[in-house]
């Protein structure tokens, strides 16, 4: 067959690849994600107090849901993200800093 004939070829290129492969995995600079949760409750007057129909309580489902979609948008959003920077000073830190890389 054709492929016995040209395995020689075969093999030289499989391991061109895996070589270069290796090599850009060596000096490619590494990212990581990361990833958190944060649990949204709504406030309540007194947490000690039995709630029983009580007039602070959400009258439904959809006020909770629309209660807990406003917090998860304010930290969301771009003006906290910017405050946050500058009250620690994140953008002097090297962490936080842009990089030169030849891949990017």
């Amino acid at each position: 067959m054709m492929l016995t004939r040209r395995r020689g070829i075969i093999y030289i290129s499989l391991s061109v690849f895996f070589l270069l492969a290796i090599l850009a995995l060596i000096f490619s600079t590494r990212r990581y994600k990361s990833t958190g949760e944060i649990e949204l409750q709504k406030d309540s007057t007194s947490s000690l107090v039995i709630q029983t129909g009580s007039a602070d309580a959400p009258s439904d489902a959809l006020e909770v849901n629309m209660i807990i979609q406003t917090q998860a948008k304010i930290l969301q959003s771009d003006s906290l993200a910017l405050s946050v920077i500058q009250d620690l000073h994140l953008e002097q830190t090297e962490d936080y800093k842009q990089k030169w890389s030849p891949v990017d």
